[in-house]
């Protein structure tokens, strides 16, 4: 298993000027590194090392030493072991407790990395010799270490001493909490109570952390820095209580409102009173004369709604979307100047954070194309618009062999069939130009129409001379049906990996067999010659060999993937001698490192509505626990439209969201996701979207790991499934499982 090191960044001063001759000597290390060279990263760090030892220049010594255990470990990682044992006998000569300190902490960090039980145990062995003597720590400043250790903002706080640095590497927050209060610096005590809590919240929980965080605020309540109490007992508080949560904040910005860090309580103030509102339609294609519902969601911090509509003169068949500026533009010269009718709502008296819905009668239209649009009285709200079609056009469509479509076009009102209806049927180009097959069909008596395709149609616009508003609609049109297959040989090739490193083994096994269609059946082929061909990520032969099937009808080979050359798909394919069958099997070659630490998400189990926001936790942490801090965080958040087998859909994907963070002292952080219906979406009938957040964390050393968690979001509180195949045997179809999920599964 290969063992990885990462040298230790310590949060304290910056380099001395003095350091000139080392910084040229590290400015070669960093331009050997981005040239891929660590022989000769190792060759500078020697002299390093030796400059280091002659000097007295312990912080240079240690950063020189951490960083040869990387490199040394990216080369041979069986040596990591021994590295360390060096390491170890180095610690043994100091007799400076501070520098011993200093090295009991970085070999901890090692074990730490090496990942396994007792190398855990290990480094908790050295992380308490490494605060087993505070007073010592809290008497010496950082700046003989440099530059193993780099100053941080709050430093001042804790007199610049060595304590501060050992005890947030080694996650002794409480060993210090307890020497600073008895040393009268309260200051200290209370940031390290804070990170205390912190680090343990995973384990603690957040009603017991919210516990201690109370109790802490009360007894530093008299200090400015308190207020990183404050942030944090915010994280732990229920984003459902919002109300709560208000208050709470209210009241820590008036007794902490000048601390450094107190825009984190006014910005997350902000966005809980933020004005919003949310149209929500329904179906943006309704009867003719039927009066329907507006509903209106997520509204908050706004007194008054104006919802007015319009007539356009355009086709029903358009894809401008009013919500884009440059699409309202070209649909403005097509809206009438006077509304057909307004309608306004009053919500005077809510509190500026309260969330809250509602929905709007509204009488029925003639058919037509119709622009609603909703204001406020907040003139930063953006103005919110939607395009409404009222038509009595429908079509049904029958799909056929021979790549064919019954289309039928019916009165969605009564049903029956118009005579005088045509149909659009339209593919789309990337460009989201029509491609040259469209064809546009007229009915016979019987509203019906034959569609012949030769790529499968995906949408369809039907209209009368009076009715020209019905919507473009997804045409679902494939044709399925079981064939055998003709091919009666057969082989299937299997690997022992999907990945392997340069230089390693690949084993490969094949299976080969013959099918009858008429019996349906199938036996094994033994004793026939099989090449083997392995070909790599150009697709170029690398290597050949042959075998011959056994009694079972398998063969196997190896083959030595080669030290240089190509990374990346690789394949093996298997043929007979007389190459009447094929087949192959794929894998990845790559430099593989292994992994320092990883990314989860926390099961979320909590309830929400549309229009809510969700507040997600993740926590990024090594193998062996050890939190990942101030790593910087990338995270998306993209609505997935659900594909049913009731409702083709598109599927379409929209990122609603994008931001960064940093993880906390216990590796964690946290995204706010807004779970709302795209605008226009029809709730009438059954509709579902998944929220898809990605999450990518990138630490101090600069490896990338990322997470992703989805939630879903539907006007259904369940899905029912089932087993039931497609196509059975009618003998072969005993038993039926029916299952009934949450949407959480």
């Amino acid at each position: 298993m290969k063992k990885g090191l990462s040298v230790i960044v310590f949060f304290l001063l910056p380099l001395f000027a003095n350091a000139q001759t080392f910084q040229q000597l590290w400015n070669k290390v960093g331009e050997a590194a981005k040239k891929d060279q660590p022989k000769t990263q190792i060759a500078i760090i020697r002299q390093i090392e030796k400059k280091a030892v002659g000097e007295k220049q312990y912080g240079h010594l240690l950063k020189a030493q951490l960083k040869h255990g990387q490199l040394q470990s990216d080369i041979t990682p069986d040596s990591v072991d021994a590295y360390v044992k060096t390491i170890e006998r180095q610690y043994d000569s100091f007799t400076d407790p501070a520098l011993k300190a200093v090295y009991a902490t970085a070999i901890g960090e090692m074990y730490a990395k090496l990942g396994s039980d007792s190398d855990e145990m290990a480094s908790l062995k050295w992380f308490e010799k490494a605060m087993s003597n505070p007073s010592i720590l809290a008497s010496r400043k950082s700046d003989g270490y440099k530059p193993a250790l780099v100053s941080g903002d709050d430093s001042r706080i804790f007199n610049d001493d060595l304590l501060h640095v050992i005890a947030m590497e080694t996650n002794r927050y409480n060993t210090a909490h307890t020497y600073y209060q008895q040393h009268g610096n309260r200051e200290a005590a209370c940031y390290m109570a804070m990170l205390e809590v912190s680090n343990n919240i995973g384990k603690w929980g957040e009603g017991v952390s919210a516990n201690k965080l109370d109790s802490l605020l009360h007894v530093y309540q008299d200090l400015p820095i308190a207020c990183e109490l404050a942030i944090l007992k915010l994280q732990t508080m229920n984003d459902n209580d919002v109300e709560a949560k208000v208050v709470f904040i209210k009241q820590a910005l008036s007794k902490w409102g000048t601390w450094k860090r107190a825009n984190c309580l006014r910005n997350q103030l902000k966005l809980l009173e933020q004005p919003s509102f949310a149209i929500n339609i329904g179906n943006t294609a309704l009867l003719p004369n039927k009066d329907f519902t507006l509903n209106v969601n997520s509204i908050r911090n706004i007194t008054s709604l104006k919802v007015s509509i319009f007539k356009i003169a355009i086709d029903g068949d358009t894809h401008l979307d009013p919500s884009v500026s440059s699409d309202y533009n070209k649909l403005k010269k097509f809206v009438t100047t006077s509304p057909t009718t307004t309608y306004e709502r009053h919500y005077a008296g809510l509190p500026a954070w309260k969330l809250t819905s509602d929905s709007i009668k509204l009488s029925g239209l003639p058919i037509g194309v119709y622009l609603i649009e909703a204001t406020t009285n907040n003139k930063n709200i953006k103005v919110s618009r939607q395009i409404l079609r009222v038509s009595d056009v429908f079509v049904i469509h029958q799909t056929l062999p021979d790549h064919k479509i019954r289309l039928v076009a019916v009165s969605a009102t009564t049903g029956k069939p118009l005579p005088d209806a045509k149909m659009v049927i339209t593919n789309y180009q990337l460009n989201g130009k029509p491609t040259a097959d469209k064809q546009t069909l007229a009915v016979d008596k019987n509203g019906e129409a034959i569609c012949s395709y030769k790529d499968n149609p995906r949408f369809i616009y039907a209209y009368t001379p009076n009715d020209k508003a019905s919507p473009e609609r997804d045409l679902f049109a494939y044709y399925n049906y079981f064939k055998s297959s003709d091919q009666p040989h057969r082989i299937a090739v299997y690997t022992d990996r999907s990945m392997y490193r340069p230089g390693q083994n690949v084993h490969v096994a094949a299976v080969a067999w013959e099918t009858n269609k008429e019996k349906l059946s199938s036996k094994v082929a033994p004793n026939t010659p099989l090449c083997f061909s392995l070909m790599d990520a150009n697709y170029k032969k690398v290597s050949e060999k042959k075998a011959t099937t056994d009694n079972f009808g398998t063969a196997a080979v190896d083959f030595v993937l080669p030290q240089q050359g190509l990374t990346g798909g690789y394949s093996v394919e298997v043929k007979t001698i007389n190459n009447d069958r094929t087949s192959s099997a794929y894998f990845q070659v790559e430099e593989y490192k292994r992994p320092l630490f990883q990314v989860v998400f926390d099961k979320f189990k909590g309830n929400y509505q549309p229009g809510d926001t969700v507040t997600l936790r993740a926590i990024a942490k090594t193998y062996s626990g050890v939190p990942v801090q101030n790593a910087k965080v990338e995270y998306s958040i993209n609505r997935n439209e659900g594909l049913r087998w009731f409702k083709w859909v598109r599927g379409e994907k929209t990122q609603i969201l994008s931001g960064s963070t940093t993880t906390n002292d216990d590796g964690s952080f946290k995204i706010r996701v807004p779970m709302s219906y795209p605008s226009g979406v029809n709730t009438q009938v059954a509709t579902y979207y998944y929220f898809e957040v990605n999450a990518q964390v990138t630490d101090m050393s600069g490896e990338t790991h990322e997470a992703q968690t989805s939630l879903p979001l539907s006007n259904r509180n369940a899905i029912l499934s089932n087993n039931l195949p497609d196509k059975t045997l009618r003998d072969s179809l005993k038993s039926v499982t029916f299952t009934y999920k949450n949407l959480l599964g």
